[in-house]
């Protein structure tokens, strides 16, 4: 099983994969979209995968001016402070506004390695004082761990299969993730989204079990990247991705929703410092959002991106587009 991680590779993490990996590398992925387009984007949105159906198109159609989907699988602070560091040190960027999407588990108080960001060829080493990940436990990890082994048997069953007609996700030019598999079945009338909904929650509560308070840390990050914007009179835009109503529901009687409001309180904070501009968006009735439009409990499609950037642009009309 490891001889066979090693060859296939399905994490990106070695370099020798003989399949297209099975899980995405986006923060290397996103670098190298990123240096592909053809002007520098003035708007560049920064998150977890709850802020990556934000579509730049719409951000255009509303200020006329070019932007960027930078979100990521999984973000924290301390990958907001990178891709930050890693957009600024273009001597051709022009940003001058940030969209900046803060989930809660962002600022998670845990101890141990951020190996997304340690494994970036593009991000890493741009953050100083992350906890390294111990070299023979992240290469076990990328040789037997559970998921290294199903995402193997993953990649090989598609090699010898094919791939699904649509995939359910990919990213598009500007970042933005797509999902066309659920799309298609959007505009056939048959995604069960009730059922990806429900079905999502019992692998996001856990998330919030132990989450007994904010990190320091990583609110050190994330203030050390607002003055860094400030400094270079970049604008940054804060706001708390909006859940879906029923993982509300679910998690209202442990951390979730302390945790959610906890990190408003903290934007907000923050606001009153001058050191960015905060948004209340959690409540969908705030931007005239739809539970309908949901992928899953976390992840919204583009008609409620579109109406949560017209909140965020102080827009009153919503993009045609959808």
């Amino acid at each position: 099983m490891a001889a066979l991680s090693w060859l296939v590779d399905p994490l990106a993490a070695f370099g020798t994969g003989l399949l297209p990996p099975a899980i995405s590398a986006d923060r290397d992925y996103k670098a190298g979209l990123y240096n592909r387009l053809p002007t520098p984007p003035s708007i560049v949105v920064i998150g977890s995968s709850r802020s990556k159906t934000i579509r730049p198109a719409c951000i255009n159609q509303l200020t006329g001016e070019s932007a960027f989907n930078f979100g990521v699988n999984g973000a924290a602070a301390e990958d907001y402070l990178a891709i930050f560091r890693w957009l600024h040190r273009d001597p051709n960027s022009v940003v001058h506004e940030i969209l900046l999407g803060v989930d809660p588990e962002a600022l998670q108080d845990t101890e141990g390695p951020h190996r997304p960001l340690a494994d970036s060829r593009a991000l890493r080493g741009l953050v100083a004082g992350m906890v390294e990940p111990h070299r023979w436990n992240a290469v076990a990890e990328d040789l037997w761990s559970r998921q290294a082994i199903v995402a193997s048997v993953r990649s090989l069953r598609y090699a010898v299969q094919g791939q699904p007609d649509l995939p359910s996700t990919r990213l598009s030019a500007d970042g933005v993730q797509e999902y066309p598999r659920f799309d298609a079945q959007v505009r056939a009338g048959t995604f069960a989204q009730e059922e990806q909904v429900r079905g999502s929650i019992p692998g996001i509560l856990p998330r919030y079990n132990d989450f007994a308070r904010l990190s320091s840390r990583r609110l050190s990050l994330l203030v050390t990247m607002l003055r860094e914007a400030r400094d270079a009179r970049i604008q940054v835009i804060a706001f708390v991705p909006p859940i879906h109503p029923e993982l509300e529901r679910a998690g209202s009687g442990g951390y979730l929703p302390i945790r959610s409001k906890e990190t408003a309180d903290t934007l907000r904070g923050l606001d009153r410092a001058g050191l960015l501009h905060y948004v209340e968006a959690r409540d969908l009735a705030s931007f005239g959002g739809d539970p309908a439009w949901y992928y899953d409990a976390l992840h919204f499609m583009p008609a409620n991106a579109d109406r949560l950037v017209a909140l965020l642009l102080g827009r009153q009309t919503v993009c045609a587009i959808q």
